[in-house]
């Protein structure tokens, strides 16, 4: 996987978190509230085991207050254990700036928020007609296989980061509508809905961008 691919992921699993349980939590002395992501250990456990290597953006955000500066730190943190870079080093800070430069992949973080926005005012799904998810599979590479045919059915579930790099290319990046989950309010989840996994959620957004580009959009 690249350093793109990776950053990709991280982006797109902290938003799944934000949109499935995303919980306010108590108000503070001064009156002030806020909310934090509240991961039951049932779904904690599928996320665990399902994608392990996002284990630690799971353990750093989960029961944390949420801020673009917490989420930031932690995926930062998880892309330089990943990529083997310090996370306060400058190798770090190179490759996220070469990133902030690259037209492509900015396409790619609002390709992703457009659907998450579609998903959040109801106007696409995560459950995909199975036409659609075997075309995607015929056209995903092998390694994906797995994540593609996840999408066919949700699964019922229950449901420390460091300093960051300096400079602003991280901030252009992670400063996006997508990484903060603005604008993309999550829709109110019945304690015991249905809560598709992160591979239905990937997988769900590869074949709405698929259409997207069938489309011209």
């Amino acid at each position: 996987m690249t350093f793109s691919e990776r950053f990709l992921e991280a982006l797109h699993y902290e938003q799944w978190l934000r949109f499935y349980f995303l919980e306010d939590a108590p108000a503070s002395e001064a009156g002030e509230t806020a909310a934090a992501i509240t991961v039951p250990e049932a779904a904690a456990a599928r996320s665990r085991r399902e994608e392990p290597q996002l284990s630690g953006i799971l353990e750093g955000l989960r029961g944390r207050e949420v801020s673009m500066e917490r989420s930031r730190s932690v995926i930062f943190h998880y892309l330089a254990a990943a990529a083997d870079m310090a996370h306060d080093g400058t190798e770090l800070t190179q490759a996220v700036a070469k990133l902030a430069e690259d037209a492509a992949f900015r396409r790619s973080i609002d390709l992703f928020q457009s659907w998450v926005q579609e998903l959040a005012d109801g106007e696409t799904s995560v459950n995909v007609p199975p036409a659609e998810t075997g075309d995607t599979l015929e056209r995903a590479p092998a390694g994906d296989l797995e994540t593609v045919r996840a999408v066919r059915g949700t699964e019922a579930a229950e449901h420390a980061p460091g300093t960051e790099p300096a400079g602003g290319a991280e901030t252009a990046l992670l400063g996006t509508k997508a990484a903060q989950g603005a604008g993309a309010e999550r829709q109110p989840v019945e304690e015991n809905a249905d809560i598709p996994s992160f591979r239905a959620w990937e997988t769900a957004f590869r074949v709405w961008a698929e259409r997207q580009r069938r489309q011209g959009n």
